[in-house]
C-alpha cells in the first residue's frame, strides 16, 4: 500500500503538483511527540552508541531533559558520516538516526518500504560501512524493534555469514546481539533463525517488563 501511495505522490510531483502538504504531514507525525520513560531510561544508561531507526528526535530531547549534553551534542543523521566516524574513532557517545531525522527528510526519502531501503542503501554506502564497524565491535541490545528492519538485519546476517561467526559462542569472544520482544511474536523457528546470527531472544509479556529491564540496566550502568 505504501509503495503504491508513494508512487502516486511522486507522480504528482512529476506533473508539477506541490507535495508540501504530505511532507508537512509526515513531519507533524514524527515531530509532534514528547519523551517518555523509555527514552529517559535509555539516555540515562551508559550505552556508548544509541542507534535508532525512528525519524523523531525524542532521544535527543531526552538527553537534553536529563542534561546529558555530551551525548546531545553528538546526535547525528545517517548523512553525518564524518561526525559519526569521529565519534566511533574517539569512543565518544553518540545518538545515530540511521534513517535520518524527520525535519531534514522529504517524503520521498522516508524509508517506509523495501524499495525505499534499497534506494537509500545504494545512495549512502558509508552508513552501511559504519554500521558494520559498530556491529563488529559491540554487542547490541535491541528494544522497541520488531526485527524486521532490513538495514540492521542485513548487517547482522552479512557479518555472521562473511566472517563465519555462526556457532562460535563457546569458542570465540565476539559481539552478541540481544532482542527484547513480546512472547507472542516468538516461535521456535524465529528463535532458531535469530540464534543462528548470534541474536538471543529476551521474551517479555508486556511493555512494562521491558521498561523494568531497562531500568535495571540503568541502575547497574548509569550515565554519569
Amino acid at each position: 500500500t505504501l509503495t503504491v501511495l508513494k508512487d502516486k505522490i511522486r507522480l504528482c510531483k512529476k506533473h508539477g503538483i506541490s507535495i508540501t502538504i504530505y511532507d508537512d504531514m509526515m513531519n507533524e507525525l514524527f515531530m509532534g511527540r514528547e519523551t517518555n520513560e523509555y527514552h529517559n531510561t535509555i539516555v540515562n544508561t551508559d550505552y556508548k552508541y544509541i542507534i535508532t531507526t525512528n525519524y523523531d528526535t525524542l532521544l535527543s530531547k531526552a538527553a537534553r531533559h536529563q542534561k546529558h549534553y555530551n551525548l546531545l551534542k553528538r546526535s547525528y543523521s545517517y548523512k553525518d558520516l564524518q561526525r559519526i566516524s569521529e565519534a566511533i574513532y574517539t569512543g565518544e557517545p553518540a545518538i545515530i538516526n540511521i534513517h535520518g531525522i524527520a525535519t531534514e527528510v522529504q517524503l520521498e526519502d522516508f524509508i517506509l518500504t523495501a524499495d525505499d531501503y534499497k534506494r537509500i542503501r545504494d545512495k549512502n554506502k558509508g552508513i552501511r560501512t559504519l554500521l558494520n564497524i559498530l556491529f563488529m565491535n559491540y554487542s547490541m541490545l535491541m528494544v522497541g524493534y520488531g526485527a524486521s528492519d532490513p538495514h540492521l538485519e542485513d548487517v547482522i546476517e552479512d557479518i555472521n555469514l562473511s566472517f563465519g561467526w555462526f556457532d562460535t559462542e563457546d569458542v570465540l569472544d565476539l559481539p552478541m546481539y540481544y532482542l527484547v520482544i513480546k512472547k507472542d511474536k516468538v516461535s521456535p523457528i524465529f528463535d532458531q533463525l535469530k540464534n543462528r546470527n548470534r541474536t538471543r531472544i529476551i521474551a517479555v509479556d508486556d511493555h512494562d517488563e521491558t521498561l523494568a529491564l531497562l531500568k535495571h540496566l540503568q541502575s547497574k550502568f548509569p550515565r554519569l
